[in-house]
């Protein structure tokens, strides 16, 4: 009986440091695939970023850019003034990348998050969204309010339009 109990007291501990050391070990080698699986994730994640931005032909407008981007164009510039919580500027936000997409070689279309950038809303009187503002030469030349459906792309539509026959 004795010589049982010291084989027990031999294997237990000596198989705890081999279960331990294993789980470690299994562990380690988890982590680092953990690790490339990380990596691998944000590698398609940064692809898949770099996709959908070249699926979407508006570009966000912030304080920042928006002297640059806005006020020091050439081309026609049309703004849409969103949030992602007014349903009306989530049914126009796929227009409007058809729109940039349709008029990318002759137009700016950028969007602007109202939460995001209140300074831009009160500087151009933007009281109500979705609201469309068409500028050229960095004036503002038409304003564009609420969503009608094809009423309101038509109206964008033929607000560029009258913009590039000038």
């Amino acid at each position: 009986m004795s010589r049982f109990i010291i084989a027990i007291a031999i294997i237990i501990p000596l198989a705890t440091v081999l279960f331990v050391s294993t789980n470690s070990s299994k562990k380690s080698n988890d982590s680092s695939e953990a690790s490339e699986v990380a990596d691998l994730d944000v590698q398609e994640t940064a692809e898949e970023k770099a996709e959908e931005v070249e699926k979407h032909f508006t570009v966000e407008v912030t304080s920042d850019n928006f002297e640059q981007l806005v006020r020091k164009s050439e081309q026609p510039v049309v703004l849409d003034f969103w949030a992602s919580w007014c349903q009306p500027c989530m049914m126009l936000s796929p227009h409007m990348d058809e729109i940039g997409e349709e008029y990318k070689d002759v137009a700016f279309v950028g969007k602007i998050n109202l939460d995001e950038q209140p300074e831009l809303a009160d500087l151009e009187k933007v009281t109500g969204i979705p609201c469309v503002l068409i500028y050229k030469g960095g004036e503002l030349i038409d304003r564009i309010e609420g969503y009608e459906g094809a009423k309101t792309l038509d109206r964008i539509r033929a607000a560029i339009n009258s913009q590039l026959e000038l």
